[in-house]
């Protein structure tokens, strides 16, 4: 996996390695919680 440096591009990032029956968890502090909800858009495309 090659590193995602630009915060915007992490959902598409996460959301291309996740396979059907994957788990994807966000751990972190601050607005890490905001994240999930985009990488939920992007797997629903």
């Amino acid at each position: 996996m090659t590193p995602v440096h630009d915060r915007a591009e992490i959902p598409r990032a996460v959301a291309g390695m996740a396979k059907p029956g994957d788990l994807v968890l966000t751990m972190g502090a601050g607005d890490v919680t905001d994240i999930g909800p985009l990488i939920l858009d992007h797997l629903s495309k």
